[in-house]
C-alpha cells in the first residue's frame, strides 16, 4: 500500500522548522498502514481437495476433504456413486481425519469449532432416528465422540421415510445451531431453524410466526450470548435475514431483495448478503443502525461469511471479469486477499469463510491448480524501519518545495 505526503503550500521556512511536522507525519498520515500476509496450505493428498469452514482463537481449523472415494479408507463407494467427504481438524501443523470409517457416508464435514474444541458438523449417510431414515444429520463432535441432533417432531402426516437436519455452528457453551425437517412432515419438506443443547433440539420458528407451516428458516450462526442469525421465509413470500434473541425472531430486512444472515459476533453485529433491486447481490453488515452495503471488488456479487470480535469481515466477491476472489473488509474498505500475496505465489484465493479474533483467516482456493484450504496470517505494515523511510521521503519532498519557493 502506497502512502503519499502532501507538503504545505504556505510556508517557505527552512526544513528544520518543519521537523515537528515530520514526526507527526511519521506517526499518522504520511505512513498509512498496510497489511502483510503469510499463507499456509492445509496438507492434503494430491488426489483430494480440501475446504475450510471454521477456525477458533487457538488456530484450530475444521473443514472437509473431498476425494473420488472414501478417504482415507478405500477405493469403493457403494451408495453415493460419486465423490465422498471426510471431516478434518488441523492443529499445530497436523491434520487429523475424523470420519466414521468406510460406511455408507457420502459427504461428511465439520462446519464450526469453539475454543474448547467442540465441533459442529453435518453428515450425509444412512442413519436412522426413531425408525426414520435420514439423508443428512447434524451433530456435535466432542471428546472424540459424535452426538447426533434429534430432528424436531410435528403433528404432520405419518409414514414418511426420510428426514434431514444440519449443523452450521457452535458457540462457547456447546450450543449448536442449524436446521431440521419435521420428523413426520414429508420427504424434502421445509426446514426450520433450530438450536441443539443438552440433548434437545429446539425449533425457533420462522418469520411468519405461524408455527408448523410450509414456510422454512435456517439457522446459520450463533454467538456466545446465544443469539442466532439466519434466513427465513416471510409472509410476503420473500426470504429475509433474521436475528433470534431472547426468544424472539426479528426481520432484519434487506438491501432491496432477498437476504440471508451468515455470521454474528458477540457485539451482535451481523453479516451476510442481500440482493439489490437491480438483481445484483452484495455483502452487508447490520449493526445498531441499518443494513450497510459493503460493495464488491468490482463485480456484481459479494457475500460476507465471517466476522470477528473486532468487526473484521471476510467473504468472497466477483471482480469486473466475473472471477471470484476472497476478501477482507477492514476499516471501511474491501481488500482482495490475493493482493496481499507475493507475485508468482501459486495461489488463487477464491473464498474466505471464517476469521478468528486474532485476525487469522481461513478459506479455499487453488494452489498450483489444485483445490486447497488455506490459513492466512495478516500483520500490519509498515514496520518502524519502513516508517522512517517514508519520513525521509517526506522530508525530501519538503526540502524540494522549500528550495523552489526560495529560488
Amino acid at each position: 500500500m502506497k502512502s503519499k505526503c502532501i507538503p504545505s503550500e504556505s510556508g517557505t521556512s527552512a526544513p528544520s522548522a518543519l521537523l515537528p511536522l515530520i514526526f507527526v507525519l511519521l506517526a499518522t498520515g504520511c505512513a498509512s498502514q498496510a497489511l502483510a500476509a503469510d499463507i499456509t496450505a492445509i496438507p492434503t493428498p494430491s488426489y483430494a481437495s480440501t475446504y475450510a469452514n471454521g477456525i477458533n482463537d487457538l488456530g484450530q481449523v475444521v473443514g472437509g476433504v473431498v476425494a473420488p472415494s472414501h478417504f482415507p479408507c478405500g477405493p469403493t463407494d457403494y451408495v453415493c456413486g460419486g465423490p465422498v467427504g471426510t471431516p478434518f481438524i488441523y492443529s499445530h501443523g497436523r491434520v487429523t481425519y475424523e470420519g466414521t470409517g468406510c460406511s455408507h457416508d457420502c459427504l461428511d464435514a465439520f462446519t464450526g469449532i469453539n475454543n474448547s474444541g467442540e465441533i459442529a458438523g453435518t453428515i450425509s449417510s444412512d442413519y436412522y432416528h426413531l425408525g426414520r431414515r435420514t439423508v443428512t444429520m447434524g451433530y456435535l463432535f466432542a471428546g472424540g465422540r459424535r452426538t447426533y441432533m434429534p430432528v424436531i417432531s410435528s403433528p404432520g402426516p405419518a409414514g414418511i421415510d426420510y428426514v434431514n437436519s444440519g449443523a452450521a455452528a457452535v458457540n462457547s457453551s456447546g450450543m449448536v445451531v442449524g436446521s431440521s425437517e419435521y420428523l413426520e412432515s414429508g420427504d424434502d419438506s421445509p426446514r426450520h431453524a433450530v438450536f441443539y443443547s443438552a440433548g434437545k433440539t429446539t425449533d425457533i420458528g420462522d418469520l411468519t410466526g405461524s408455527g408448523y407451516t410450509q414456510k422454512q428458516s435456517f439457522g446459520n450462526a450463533i454467538n456466545d450470548r446465544g443469539q442466532i442469525a439466519g434466513m427465513s421465509d416471510t409472509t410476503s413470500g420473500a426470504q429475509h435475514a433474521f436475528l433470534y434473541s431472547n426468544g424472539k425472531m426479528s426481520d432484519l430486512g434487506s438491501l432491496g431483495g432477498n437476504s440471508a444472515a451468515l455470521g454474528i459476533n458477540d457485539a451482535g453485529e451481523i453479516i451476510g448478503d442481500s440482493f439489490l433491486a437491480d438483481g445484483s447481490q452484495h455483502a452487508f453488515l447490520k449493526g445498531k443502525g441499518g443494513m450497510v452495503d459493503l460493495g464488491t471488488l468490482g463485480g456484481t456479487y459479494s457475500r460476507a461469511k465471517g466476522i470477528n470480535a473486532n468487526g473484521e469481515i471476510v467473504g468472497n466477491s466477483s471482480l469486473q471479469n466475473t472471477q471470484q476472489d476472497a476478501f477482507l473488509y477492514l476499516n471501511g474498505a474491501m481488500i482482495d486477499l490475493n493482493s496481499l500475496l507475493p507475485d508468482n505465489s501459486g495461489w488463487q484465493l477464491e473464498d474466505a469463510t471464517a476469521i478468528n479474533n486474532n485476525g487469522v483467516i481461513v478459506g479455499d482456493g487453488t494452489y498450483n491448480g489444485q483445490e486447497r484450504a488455506f490459513i492466512l496470517y495478516t500483520t500490519p505494515e509498515p514496520a518502524p524501519v519502513a516508517l522512517l523511510g517514508m519520513g525521509i521521503v517526506c522530508l525530501g519532498l519538503i526540502r524540494r518545495r522549500s528550495n523552489r519557493h526560495s529560488s
